[in-house]
């Protein structure tokens, strides 16, 4: 065989083995190839052809180094003699058309690379083939956009670059040295791909001997989706931020960094945008809600719905006691609170563990049972709170008027007053009252202190006098003597009694008192145990400023000291002419100094702001207390007198609770209580009726 040429060959001696492959290739291109007839033409043609021997091809072998490269071969045709046959037809045909074309005038191209032979064949007989070899050679590198866009992290793809040959082909089996300028963008992989793991821009460089070319690739992360953290954003709390954990993706699913998507709540009322994808519940509810960057749309829903964290109980009034009547509600609220410290409203209910004092399950059906200190225990949940309560259940009269006392007798002419009710050491009941009686000559009342007993609590006997008044004109204890207490005396064996009396005219009201070894036989003491500021050792004094002695209440102290409670006028300037309820207290029973008031007509509504007076009290809890007395507004058009009630945990503070008995037309005055009795005096506004009733009062 001949060695290959390029472009172009020239002939040389055929050799039968090469006359065989000739043949062999005839056969295979008259099934396959491509066949084109170059004519050889001139007079005599078929006898010519008869004489064909030889044909030979130039050249015989060809290398094409680019995709469109050509040649022309130049078949020669000779006859037995040797001689040209310039009239013969030759028929031209590419083995392989895919690596080479070759027309019927005998021009080759080149298509792919590859290896294949073209056959001459003369009509007559004779042929030849010459060797066609398609081997790109690349020239330059060329890029295929002038900037490369990668649209996700992640993304891969070729290098928009490929290699040609001189006539610009692609060489397809030829790479480029590839290198990126900044691998952080865009990375190189084994297989020459591009990935893109940042966003910005690299330069990527071809390059081939001979040849080097660099193209930008922009990298950015278009937003193919918006995804938000969870489909239901709930707040368990109000003022609470959240972030809703909104972000765009690119593709591939790479979260687009510094993009942030548009929130948007449909109720502002239940939560609103506080920054960025931040949002704030403002009040409880369910609304739709959407993040989005563009078309990219993420719906998801807001959920608001406080739970409890915390329970607080406070009292709903402005009292230290609790005070209404058995079955009202106990003045307490509950709050509920969620984690941030909003209230919840409405409030869930809040279970109680009742105490002794009330009834109920929940903070808000507490109703008031009875009187006494209690807490109250609440709870939502794991949340708890408690509130230390006092209780003081209103009491309850048998009567607004009270019914006419039950005596055996009363002293013929004598109007009783101011009474004041005790039960002795033996057990009775013993009320002391005044009985007074009407002097003519010169328009006076005067009257003694009597006796009533009871051995049931409700019909008395009368047995006698206790401490009779004064018959000297003018003296300490003219006109009478009124209300009265007895205590043990702390001096010696036997009882002390206070008592009340005066003179109008001279010395005025003051208390005194009197002593006795068996409850009956009382001597006075001299003194006065609560002065009114009179001079007691001048004759014929005028009336003292600060009366003293409309009712009385003594008791002993922890600390050894003897406190009365009892209706005088306070000893302030200037005076005031009002009867007031004030503590007064003694070391030994008998010097008494003043503390200060208890109980005024300040405290008291209009009704009861002429004078308060008569306290008596009862202690009718553990450590809880009830004084009833007397309290009127006479100076009013409609002024009468009541009696009134008020509560107190020492008997130094007092709350007020409010008008005990009364009725229009009537007047009650001068209450005193034991146990569950109670007497006073009863007066109608035209004295029809006129005396001592009793009712009885029951205090839960």
């Amino acid at each position: 065989m001949r060695q290959p040429h390029t472009h172009s060959g020239h002939p040389g001696p055929r050799t039968l083995r090469a006359t065989t492959l000739a043949l062999a290739l005839l056969l295979v291109a008259s099934a396959c190839g491509d066949e084109s007839t170059g004519p050889v033409s001139g007079p005599g043609a078929s006898r010519e052809a008869a004489r064909i021997r030889l044909v030979s091809l130039a050249p015989d072998s060809v290398i094409l180094d680019a995709i469109s490269a050509g040649v022309g071969l130049r078949a020669q045709v000779l006859d037995i003699d040797g001689m040209p046959v310039p009239t013969a037809t030759v028929r031209f045909t590419s083995l392989d058309s895919t690596v080479a074309t070759v027309n019927a005038s005998g021009d080759v191209v080149a298509r792919r690379n590859g290896r294949t032979a073209v056959l001459a064949r003369a009509i007559g007989g004779g042929e030849d083939t010459a060797w066609i070899e398609v081997r790109q050679r690349p020239v330059r590198v060329a890029a295929t956009t002038n900037n490369m866009m990668m649209f996700a992290l992640g993304m891969t793809a070729a290098a928009p670059v490929q290699v040609l040959d001189r006539l610009g082909s692609r060489v397809p089996d030829v790479k480029p040295e590839l290198r990126s300028s900044d691998s952080t963008i865009v990375t190189l992989q084994a297989n020459g791909a591009l990935r893109a793991v940042g966003v910005g821009q690299a330069d990527v460089t071809a390059a081939i001997p001979g040849d080097t070319i660099r193209v930008p690739v922009t990298v950015t992360q278009a937003v193919a989706a918006v995804l938000v953290s969870r489909d239901t954003v709930v707040f368990d709390a109000l003022s609470m931020s959240q972030d809703v954990g909104a972000y765009a993706i690119d593709s591939l699913g790479n979260r687009i960094a510094g993009l942030v998507p548009d929130v948007e709540v449909a109720d502002l009322n239940i939560a609103r945008l506080r920054n960025g994808t931040v949002l704030e519940s403002r009040a409880n509810g369910v609304s739709e809600a959407t993040a989005s960057v563009g078309s990219a749309v993420a719906r998801f829903v807001v959920v608001v719905a406080q739970v409890p964290d915390s329970v607080s109980i406070t009292r709903s009034d402005t009292t230290r006691i609790a005070n209404a009547t058995v079955g009202a509600p106990l003045p307490v609220a509950c709050d509920v609170f969620d984690r941030q410290g909003a209230p919840i409203r409405p409030a869930p209910a809040v279970a109680v563990a009742p105490g002794a004092t009330m009834s109920g399950s929940t903070c808000s059906t507490l109703r008031i049972a009875r009187s006494g200190f209690d807490t109250v225990r609440v709870s939502v949940g794991r949340a708890r709170a408690s509130l230390p309560i006092v209780v003081a259940a209103r009491p309850v009269t048998s009567s607004l008027l009270g019914d006419p006392l039950e005596t055996d007798s009363v002293p013929q002419g004598t109007s009783p007053w101011a009474p004041s009710m005790r039960r002795n050491s033996r057990g009775q009941l013993e009320i002391y009252s005044t009985g007074y009686v009407y002097h003519p000559e010169d328009a006076s009342f005067r009257g003694d202190l009597h006796r009533y007993v009871s051995d049931d609590g409700i019909r008395f006997r009368y047995d006698g006098i206790a401490i009779r008044r004064d018959t000297t004109p003018c003296s300490l204890r003219d006109n009478g003597v009124e209300n009265m207490t007895i205590v043990r005396r702390a001096d010696g064996a036997g009882w002390r009694m206070y008592f009340a009396a005066g003179s109008f005219d001279c010395y005025g009201w003051q208390v005194f008192s009197a002593v006795s070894d068996d409850e009956r036989n009382w001597t006075i003491e001299p003194g006065v145990r609560i002065t009114n500021g009179s001079d007691i050792n001048a004759t014929q004094p005028p009336t003292g400023p600060y009366p003293a002695g409309e009712g009385m209440v003594v008791d002993r102290l922890p600390n050894g000291e003897w406190r009365m409670i009892v209706s005088t006028y306070e000893p302030v300037q200037p005076r005031q002419d009002v009867w007031q309820i004030t503590e007064w207290r003694s070391q030994d029973q008998l010097t008494w100094r003043y503390i200060g008031p208890v109980l005024t007509t300040r405290d008291m509504p209009r009704e009861g702001q002429s004078s308060v007076f008569s306290p008596t009290i009862r202690e009718f809890a553990p450590g809880l207390f009830r004084m009833i007395f007397s309290g009127d507004n006479r100076r009013d058009s409609d002024g009468r007198f009541r009696i009134w009630s008020a509560v107190s945990t020492d008997q130094k503070t007092w709350q007020l609770e409010g008008e005990l008995m009364g009725a229009p037309g009537v007047n009650l005055f001068y209450a005193s209580l034991v146990d569950e009795t109670l007497v006073l005096v009863r007066r109608s506004a035209d004295q029809s009726t006129d005396g001592l009733a009793r009712a009885t009062v029951v205090m839960p």
